[in-house]
């Protein structure tokens, strides 16, 4: 598991990186359901096996909470990530930065089970209307 810091906390997440360089390969980012785990989600949807058979950077986020327990918040649900207002789209953005800038990725496409799909739908009406709450997002 990798870290980023990312509004005051460490944030944690799987990365496959496909055999012969990233340079250039698109970034899809696969986030879990609510009470999952990025392991299970890389587990669940083959994405590392297909990342290296069709040459695609694969990140698996973990949401907070207890194991069991984690959630994301996705602007308008779930459980203690939004209780809590953790700044998950924030999250999602300075993982995008750091791929672009670490291993050359351009395109990036965010996905996702239930709350996680959540997640993808807020983040990408943020980004449409660069009103996301990450300050690197807002600098641009």
């Amino acid at each position: 598991m990798e870290t980023i810091a990312v509004g005051g906390r460490e944030r944690e997440f799987i990365l496959h990186l496909p055999t012969g360089g990233t340079e250039g390969l698109p970034l899809i980012i696969a986030l879990h359901s609510l009470n999952s785990n990025a392991r299970l989600m890389e587990f669940m949807t083959d994405l590392s096996l297909r990342a290296d058979e069709r040459g695609f950077v694969a990140a698996y986020p973990q949401g907070t909470g207890p194991a069991g327990k984690r959630s994301w918040n996705a602007l308008f649900c779930c459980a203690e990530a939004r209780a809590q207002k953790v700044d998950d789209v924030g999250f999602v953005s300075e993982l995008i930065e750091l791929m672009k800038e670490r291993y050359g990725t351009r395109e990036t496409f965010v996905t996702g089970f239930s709350n996680g799909g959540m997640l993808a739908h807020a983040a990408g009406s943020c980004w449409r209307t660069r009103s996301t709450p990450s300050p690197r997002w807002e600098r641009r």
